[in-house]
């Protein structure tokens, strides 16, 4: 059996999550991401997002505001 939603396994710790607890006024976020059983911390620097430390076990990164698609191109 294989599990297709990447969500139950983080919703029973097996790997890490993310969550959103804060949105900056210039539309970013602020993210905390928690280590599962499995799998370490998720690591935003992928998504342009920056590292700014740990609080307790949660690693704290702000993102910044997702860019709006072309409308006219497509």
């Amino acid at each position: 059996m294989t599990i297709k939603d990447e969500r139950v396994l983080q919703r029973a710790h097996v790997t890490g999550v993310c969550t959103i607890y804060a949105r900056a006024e210039d539309g970013g976020e602020w993210r905390a991401c928690y280590p599962g059983r499995l799998a370490g911390r998720p690591s935003l620097q992928l998504d342009g997002c920056t590292d700014s430390g740990r609080i307790g076990k949660a690693e704290v990164w702000h993102c910044p505001a997702h860019l709006a698609s072309n409308q006219i191109r497509q």
